[in-house]
């Protein structure tokens, strides 16, 4: 035994090659869509901005699921400029997580019309929709108690997997934080990346470096430095990417902030450049 080990060793140093070589470093890319007064250019730290298409522009109407069209609608495609990532389309008035199946179909149409009539005008940008697989949900991935609403959310990813990522370039899940509870994050994070694995295309995490509006005692306030840490660190982990969004249109950016510094720090640890 002892002089298998020598020879062993010995044959890694003629090579030239330590014999338990470093891992080949991860491809992963953090971008940008967030909203400040004045703009903001983060680009000089390999965080450049991604493209998003808001249902605003493409459904006019709040009371109806008419897509634009004409000129308004060939204007939009028209001035949509490749990004980082797939542009992302974000229409969150519908859902193809329904136990109503008439209704999780004509949901799921509607999703595949509006990106078969972008794709055919633009056909050399790719695309995903934010939040749409997996459906963003909490508490049945976090409370024990809640197992049969775990079990119908599987359900329907396993349908959405069939009948809907192979349209998709990518995942964008919505991982945005509700409570102060870090380990309650990690654990809907984590549930929600491996589902999103499954679907076959990179995955790319929403990640929001304020608490939800939905929560009225902590909306509008950052989270803590160490929060948002695990936050990056659980997404790196378990995704492709990252793409931050906020938006604070009556405030200028501020460079020195806390949240930003950690991303900074992030990105250095991770040798992070897009």
């Amino acid at each position: 035994m002892k002089i298998f080990i020598v020879l062993l060793f010995s044959f890694g140093l003629s090579c030239g090659q330590p014999i338990f070589a470093e891992p080949s470093q991860k491809k992963f890319m953090v971008v940008q869509s967030m909203h400040y007064k004045g703009g903001v250019d983060v680009s000089e730290f390999g965080v450049g901005r991604n493209p998003i298409i808001y249902e605003s522009s493409l459904l006019p109407s709040k009371s109806s699921d008419q897509i634009a069209r004409g000129a308004v609608f060939d204007g939009l495609v028209a001035s949509l400029e490749k990004g980082p990532l797939p542009t992302v389309i974000d229409i969150e008035r519908w859902s193809i997580y329904t136990e109503n199946e008439i209704e999780r179909v004509k949901n799921k149409e509607k999703f595949l019309e509006i990106l078969k009539r972008i794709r055919a005008a633009r056909p050399e940008i790719s695309f995903g929709f934010y939040g749409v697989i997996p459906e963003r949900t909490y508490w049945p991935l976090v409370d024990k108690n809640k197992l049969a609403e775990k079990r119908t959310w599987e359900t329907l990813n396993n349908k959405a997997l069939a009948d809907f990522a192979p349209y998709v370039d990518a995942i964008y899940p919505s991982l945005y934080t509700f409570y102060e509870d870090q380990a309650g994050w990690r654990r809907y994070a984590e549930e929600t990346l491996k589902v999103a694995r499954k679907f076959g295309k990179p995955v790319y995490c929403y990640l929001w470096p304020q608490y939800h509006s939905s929560n009225l005692r902590l909306k509008e306030k950052y989270l803590p430095v160490d929060y948002w840490g695990m936050e990056l660190e659980t997404c790196y982990q378990y995704a492709d990417g990252i793409v931050i969004w906020n938006y604070e249109p009556d405030v200028s950016w501020d460079p020195n902030a806390l949240w930003w510094q950690q991303t900074l720090k992030f990105l250095k640890s991770h040798a992070i450049k897009n």
